[in-house]
């Protein structure tokens, strides 16, 4: 009977295993754990350029490798640190853990590992990596150094390879090892004077000094003497006011250093320590990678006239000129998405708006509160619009500058950002509903706009599996074709129309037809779906009516449609004639507004000033240096001279009366444009100022003109923009 019981039992037992089997994952079967330890002063680019290294090649051995990551950074500077207390708490966390290579990096973690590297993880091989040398501790063993490089040496040759005439080195050194530093630099720098400014200095007592060095003197920045940095100033806010008064080159040892004023130096560059860490870590590294090497600031090299073919061929070099000028498709890529999430925002900010004005027609006893919300959603919005006019402005400029990339699509990027551009401008209007939007004339060739408006609808047609089909009457030459008018509204007219009938018609096919009389041009879209009932005619143009659909739509499209083409002096339709399907149609007069024989405005007015300024003086104030390069360049070749500066208080210490023009930014840190104009009318000057801003929702324009500005013009700048400012301002 036992027995009987005990083989009944088997299979279920079995069943009952299989089953928890199957409910349990398998352990994923780990090779080998690694750790890397760090205490970085600076967790900015320089530490998220070496992580991202790391995580590269770390990233790949993910099968049969898991790294671990501490960052000891904040505790390690606590008074209350305890290094035994840290060192047996990390071994009872990864106790558990195949813990083989552990590399350590940073100030604080090289010292823990140094004091503490036999009780540290003893069964690990430990790595201390700093900005010269790489060294091994394993258990039992002394420390090994694996690599080590001379920084000093490779200071010393980069400034004689840069500077040959240099006879005087200045150090700037705060460290303990300040006196040692000296004698080091006076053993290697033969021929050269070398001079320690150290401890017992102020910041305003290194200034001071460094204002009165030769012509032929360097200064090698080691670090902050400790009476100077008790005044709790920023290091990088010292160093560019060092090399501002000094004049002279500043060479540095820390890679973090560069691009605050530094030339540059023999420094750890973030990216090849990365790739240093990363190869200790998973057990590839080489012992002939180097771990320094020299980095550049190109825009600092060229202000002190050193010729680029100096430079040594294995350095990093930051900040050349053709990486900001020449690199379209990496500003339309990061630019596409600012601009995708700015769009964003603004519609929300106009949705709020609309609801804001409703509420208020509803609940008048709530006007002034509606009032408040109001401005304070204008304010958001010039912001918002600020922010979003930036990146594209710097596309649209790009796009009309450079000549080596995107040349087949040059004339689709400008018209693309036109049209963005246009875009935000009139979402200001649902925002402020009193304004008119400006009617812009220009004349236009009708293949073009046909060809700008079929690349548009093609994602549309697309989507909605629609056959699109473009025709004209036999004997109409849309090339040799061109009128005067509103491109823009014609443009976004015709495209609503298609867009209608691609998702709401029901059809299979959508017709533009382009027709042509002496009298006038029309756009006649047509589509074979289920047409419109004579009932809901009367509706088709009434604000906020929609059709019977289930397609998205505010029901705005057809009458603002209308509204702007009415303007200029056309009409929107619909044509009723149609037995299958509907008809629109949008009809444009031929001539909208006087133009003289060379086809611009009659207006003797808007021709401009004769006045000759290929040989004005440009002061130009723009706080974004993309913007700022682009615009002189977009100036210089208008003008005989351009200044530049960064923001409104150099721009006022660089003004003087041999200017014959102010171009002022609003937005800029410091001293903003509208003060700057204040102070400049303040000192008596009448010199012509124009203001530039990327906000024109808001008061920024009339606060600049209240100011003393002649005149404020929206980005982005253009040739035809400047020369057009400049003609009203000289009269």
């Amino acid at each position: 009977m036992k027995n009987r019981y005990l083989k009944g039992f088997i299979p279920v037992l079995r069943t009952l295993l299989l089953v928890i089997l199957a409910i349990v994952p398998a352990r994923q079967v780990i090779a080998e754990d690694v750790l890397f330890i760090s205490s970085a002063y600076v967790a900015g680019p320089w530490q998220i350029t070496l992580d991202s290294e790391v995580a590269k090649v770390v990233g790949k051995r993910s099968k049969d490798m898991r790294l671990f990551r501490e960052d000891i950074s904040s505790i390690s500077r606590r008074d209350d640190f305890d290094s035994e207390q840290w060192v047996a708490h990390l071994n009872r966390k990864y106790r558990d853990f195949n813990i083989q290579r552990a590399v350590f990096v940073g100030g604080h973690a090289r010292r823990l590992l140094a004091s503490q590297h036999a009780s540290l993880l003893p069964s690990a091989v430990k790595y201390s990596v700093e900005d010269v040398s790489v060294t091994e501790f394993v258990a039992n063993e002394a420390p090994k150094v694996l690599s080590a490089a001379d920084q000093l040496s490779g200071n010393i040759s980069l400034i004689q390879q840069l500077l040959p005439s240099t006879d005087q080195l200045i150090l700037v050194s705060g460290y303990p090892r300040q006196l040692q530093d000296l004698e080091l630099y006076r053993a290697a720098a033969s021929g050269m004077k070398v001079e320690l400014w150290g401890e017992g200095y102020t910041y305003e007592e290194l200034t001071d000094k460094a204002a009165t060095l030769g012509s032929n003197s360097v200064i090698v920045y080691i670090g902050v003497p400790a009476d100077a940095k008790n005044e709790q100033k920023v290091v990088s806010d010292f160093l560019a006011e060092l090399a501002k008064a000094a004049s002279r080159p500043i060479f540095v040892t820390y890679a973090t250093s560069i691009g605050k004023g530094a030339i540059g130096g023999f420094v750890a560059q973030p990216t090849r320590t990365g790739q240093v860490v990363a190869g200790l870590l998973t057990g590839e590294y080489s012992q002939s990678t180097p771990l320094i090497q020299p980095m550049i600031d190109y825009s600092v090299l060229e202000s002190f006239d050193i010729s680029e073919g100096l430079i040594p061929d294995d350095s990093v070099v930051i900040n050349r000129p053709e990486n900001l000028l020449e690199s379209p498709e990496q500003l339309l890529r990061y630019g596409s998405v600012i601009v995708v999430v700015l769009l964003v925002l603004l519609v929300v900010l106009v949705a709020r708006t609309l609801v804001l004005r409703a509420n208020s027609l509803r609940a008048q006893q709530y006007a002034n509160d509606l009032a408040e919300e109001k401005a304070k959603s204008e304010k958001l919005y010039g912001v918002v619009a600020h922010e979003l006019r930036t990146p594209v402005s710097a596309i649209a400029m790009m796009s009309a500058t450079s000549d080596a990339e995107f040349v087949k699509h040059k004339d689709d990027i400008i018209t693309a950002t036109d049209d963005l551009l246009l875009t935000i401008s009139d979402m200001s209007l649902m925002v402020r509903p009193d304004d008119m939007r400006p009617v812009r004339y220009t004349t236009f060739n009708l293949e073009d706009i046909n060809s700008t408006i079929s690349v548009r609808i093609q994602p549309m047609v697309a989507s909605a599996g629609i056959k699109f089909i473009e025709t004209t009457p036999k004997g109409t030459s849309l090339e040799n074709t061109s009128i005067k008018s509103d491109q823009y509204r014609i443009r976004v007219a015709v495209i609503n129309l298609i867009r209608n009938a691609c998702l709401h018609s029901r059809g299979k096919t959508v017709t533009l037809t382009t027709e042509c009389n002496p009298t006038s041009v029309r756009w006649i879209v047509s589509d074979d779906g289920i047409g419109i009932e004579p009932s809901d005619v009367d509706a088709l143009f009434v604000s906020g009516m929609r059709g019977n659909t289930k397609a998205n739509g505010s029901g705005l499209g057809l009458s603002l449609s209308r509204e702007w083409i009415r303007e200029i002096g056309g009409d929107v339709a619909y044509l009723s004639d149609s037995e299958v399907g509907s008809r629109f149609v949008v009809e444009i007069p031929r001539e909208t507004v006087p133009y003289d024989i060379d086809g611009e405005l009659s207006d003797p007015a808007a021709k401009g000033s004769s006045k000759n300024i290929s040989k004005f003086k440009v002061l130009f104030a723009e706080d974004e240096k993309m913007l700022r390069l682009l615009g002189a360049k977009l100036i210089s070749n208008v003008v005989g001279e351009v200044i530049l500066a960064e923001d409104g208080s150099e721009a006022f210490e660089l003004f003087d009366e041999s200017f014959d023009l102010i171009m002022t930014d609003f937005f800029m840190p410091n001293v903003d444009g509208a003060e700057l104009t204040a102070r400049i009318r303040a000192s008596g000057s009448q010199v012509p100022i124009i203001g530039v801003t990327a906000a024109t929702i808001g008061d920024q324009m009339q606060v600049m003109l209240d100011a003393g500005a002649n005149l404020v013009i929206p980005k982005p700048l253009t040739a035809k923009s400047f020369e057009e400012a400049v003609a009203k301002v000289l009269g």
